[in-house]
C-alpha cells in the first residue's frame, strides 16, 4: 500500500472512530445538561394548581395497567384527574379498570366501541381522541394540562407530575415531555434498546428541541407527553396526526412551527417504561418506530447504518490491520499509530456506551458487548430502511401499509 494512501486511511479512521466517539461523549453531557436543567429553580405550584388530566390509552394491557394507573393515582399533585380509554380490550383490562374506578373518584374509564373508531387512524390516536372527547369535561377556567401516558409507563416518584408541571410553567412550554428510564427484564432488552435509542436520539439531535432558534428540530416522546389544553385545541388535537402511525414527533413539529415552545426533559429518575418483552418484539417494534417517526424519510436509517459500520465496527478491521502491520512494517511508527488509535477508539466508544446504559438505568458493562448489540441494532436499522422504502410494517400481528400522506391502513 502506498504511504500516502495509508496516511489518508489512517486520518479518515481517526476522524470517524476515536474523534467521533469523543465528540459524542461531550455532546451527551451537554444534551443531558440541557434536559436536566429544566427542573432546577422552579417555583412552587400556584394556588390553586392547574388542572392536570392524565389520559392513558390501553388495549389488552392486563399485565401493566394496574401498575401504570396506580403510579398516577399515587402522585402528590393536588388537582389531578385520570381518564383511561379502554380500546376494545379482549382480556381483563376493562374489568380491572372498572374495579380501580370504583374506589377512586378522580378516575374515569372510557370504554371505546367500534363506533368510536375513526377509519384510517392509528389505534393510539383513536384512543387518546376518545379519552379527550368523552372523558375530559368541556370548558373550565384557568390553566389546564393534558398528559398522554402510555399504559406500559410507570411514574417512579410521587412528585413526578408536580415537578413536570412546575417546569412547564417556568419555561412556558406548550409541550413538556419526559425521557424515561428503560426498564429491562431480559438480556437483549437491556443490550439493544438503550443502544438503538441513543443512535436515534443522536441522529435526530433531540436535545436541540429545547433551543427555540432551531425551528426545524422538534421532538416529543409519546410515552409521556404533556401539552397545554388550549394549545391542543388550537392545533386541532389528534385530528392533525390521527392517520400517522407515530403521532408524538409530528405533534411537536406542529407546536414548534406555531411559534410555541417544546421542552424535552431528562426523566429517568421520575418514570420508567418497559417497551418490549422479547428479542423478536423489540426487533419488530424498534424498526417500526424508526421507519415511521420521520414520515418514511430514509436518511435517518442511512445515517444509522453508516454510523454503526464506519464509526463502530471499523474498530475491528483497523485493529486487525494494526496487528498485521507489526509484522509487515511500511514506515516508522505505522503499526503503533494504528494500535494507539484503536485503543483510543475502543476507550471512547466504551465510555460513551457505558454512560448510555448507565443513564438509562441498565448495566454499564453492556458497553463491552458492542459487537453483539451493534449487530442487532444494525439489523433493526436495515429492517427500518426496508419498511421506509416499501411503506409496509407489522405490529402486534397486523400488517400495515402507509400511503404517500403517511396515513395507516390495516392489511
Amino acid at each position: 500500500m502506498p504511504t500516502w494512501l495509508e496516511i489518508t486511511l489512517f486520518a479518515i479512521y481517526v476522524l470517524l472512530g476515536p474523534l467521533t466517539w469523543g465528540f459524542m461523549i461531550l455532546a451527551m453531557f451537554e444534551g443531558r445538561r440541557r434536559m436536566s436543567v429544566l427542573f432546577k429553580k422552579t417555583a412552587p405550584l400556584p394556588e390553586p394548581a392547574p388542572l392536570l388530566t392524565v389520559m392513558i390509552p390501553a388495549r389488552n394491557e392486563e399485565a401493566n395497567i394496574e401498575k401504570c394507573v396506580g403510579s398516577v393515582l399515587g402522585q402528590d399533585y393536588p388537582n389531578l384527574e385520570v381518564v383511561v380509554a379502554d380500546d376494545r380490550s379482549t382480556d381483563a383490562t376493562g374489568a380491572m379498570l372498572d374495579g380501580l374506578a370504583a374506589s377512586h373518584p378522580n378516575l374515569r374509564i372510557v370504554h371505546c366501541t367500534d363506533a368510536d373508531i375513526i377509519p384510517g387512524w392509528a389505534g393510539k390516536s383513536n384512543a387518546l381522541h376518545n379519552a379527550y372527547r368523552k372523558g375530559v369535561p368541556k370548558g373550565g377556567d384557568g390553566e389546564h394540562f393534558l398528559l398522554g401516558l402510555d399504559s406500559d409507563m410507570r411514574l417512579t416518584k410521587t412528585d413526578a407530575l408536580s415537578l413536570s408541571v412546575r417546569a412547564a410553567i417556568k419555561h412556558k412550554a406548550a409541550i413538556f415531555t419526559l425521557l424515561p428510564a428503560l426498564e429491562s427484564h431480559s438480556f437483549f432488552e437491556g443490550l439493544v434498546i438503550p443502544l438503538t435509542g441513543m443512535l436515534s436520539s443522536s441522529i435526530n439531535a433531540v436535545a436541540l428541541t429545547n433551543v427555540d432558534s432551531f425551528k426545524r428540530v422538534a421532538y416529543a416522546n409519546g410515552q409521556c407527553l404533556m401539552i397545554r389544553r388550549e394549545v391542543y385545541d388550537a392545533i386541532g388535537g389528534h385530528t392533525q396526526v390521527g392517520p400517522l402511525p407515530c403521532e408524538d414527533v409530528p405533534l411537536a413539529h406542529l407546536v414548534k412551527d406555531s411559534g410555541r415552545r417544546v421542552r424535552v426533559a431528562w426523566g429517568a429518575d421520575l418514570c420508567a417504561v418497559r417497551m418490549y418483552d422479547s428479542l423478536g418484539a423489540l426487533y419488530r417494534g424498534l424498526a417500526r418506530v424508526l421507519s415511521v417517526s420521520r414520515k418514511r424519510r430514509t436518511w435517518p436509517m442511512n445515517v444509522g447504518i453508516a454510523f454503526l459500520l464506519l464509526c463502530g465496527f471499523s474498530l475491528y478491521p483497523a485493529l486487525a490491520y494494526g496487528i498485521w502491520r507489526l509484522r509487515h512494517p511500511l514506515m516508522d511508527l505505522g503499526a503503533i499509530g494504528w494500535l494507539i488509535a484503536c485503543g483510543f477508539h475502543w476507550a471512547a466508544m466504551t465510555v460513551q456506551l457505558g454512560l448510555t446504559y448507565a443513564w438509562s438505568k441498565n448495566r454499564w458493562w453492556y458497553a463491552l458487548l458492542f459487537p453483539l448489540g451493534g449487530a442487532i441494532s444494525l439489523a433493526i436499522y436495515v429492517r427500518a430502511l426496508k419498511q421506509c422504502i416499501t411503506g409496509r410494517f407489522e405490529w402486534r400481528g397486523v400488517s400495515y401499509s402507509l400511503n404517500r400522506t403517511n396515513s395507516v391502513g390495516g392489511v
